[in-house]
This record gives structure tokens, sequence and C-alpha cells, in this order.
């Protein structure tokens, strides 16, 4: 990844992150991310307009669920189980709105898509941590993934 895309999605992410569900992060190297001995998940969404990519974040279920706790002030461990997908889906799309105006400007007009979250395997993890479009992250003591696939 880029030396100056990964310093725009650090910045992003702390930001998004500090704001939207009060968490602290900060950026880690690929072998500071072990593969997480507990449920994973991965959302992922697209945009168009100006320029074309994707963006995918993968996260151990229980940092998405403490995403959902401080985002939405949910105390239930089922219902911040099951707002965890919600919860995740919205930091998604934060981070991609964020994401393309640090890099764009505030004038270009982006269509985003609906975020999808699906589950993810340690193999997947692995392929995406190893990825070099990822950039990778420690949030409140959780590895924390994010992919982008842009146009150079």
């Amino acid at each position: 990844m880029q030396a100056d895309l990964k310093a725009t999605l650090s910045g992003v992410l702390e930001n998004v992150l500090e704001q939207f569900a009060f968490m602290f992060c900060e950026p880690v190297e690929f072998d500071q991310v072990p593969v997480p001995d507990e449920p994973l998940l991965q959302a992922s969404m697209t945009y168009s307009g100006p320029s074309t990519g994707s963006l995918a974040i993968a996260v151990p279920q229980a940092l998405a669920a403490e995403v959902a706790a401080n985002a939405l002030g949910i105390d239930d461990e089922e219902e911040s189980g099951a707002a965890s997908h919600d919860a995740l889906r919205e930091l998604l799309n934060v981070i991609c709105g964020q994401m393309l105006t640090a890099i764009a400007g505030e004038e270009p007009v982006f269509d985003l898509s609906i975020p999808e979250v699906t589950p993810c395997d340690g193999e997947a993890w692995q392929a995406m941590a190893a990825d070099d479009k990822t950039a990778h992250f420690s949030v409140e003591d959780y590895p924390f993934l994010l992919r982008v696939e842009a146009p150079e």
C-alpha cells in the first residue's frame, strides 16, 4: 500500500473510530496481526464516480459487538450481538465516505453500495492480512484489517 494512502487511512480510521465508537486505534505491522482465535466478521462495499474501488474491513466479532455497544448505547449482550452487523456496516460506510472526501475533496460525487457483512474464516483473514492493499491496525487491543482497492 502506498505510504500516503496508508497515512490518509490511518487518520480517517482514527477520527471515525473516536467519533463513531469512542475507540482508539494505531497502525501496526503485518507481523503484529495474528489470526484471532475467535469468530471473525468482514464488511465490504464498493464505490463509483470519478473513480471506482472497494473497501473491506475484517475484525473479531467481539470488536464488532463493542462497536455496537459504544455507537448504539446497547448494554445487553444479546442485543449487541444482533446489532454488531449493523454497526459494522455503518462504520465501514462512514470510513468510506471520509476516505473519499480526504482523497478526492468535497466536490466529486460518489455512489456507495450498501455494505455487506459476512463471516470470515482464518484463511480469508490471512489472505486479507497478506494483501498489499491492506492496512493493519490495533483497535482497543483487537486486530483490525482495512483493505482498499482503488485505482493507482
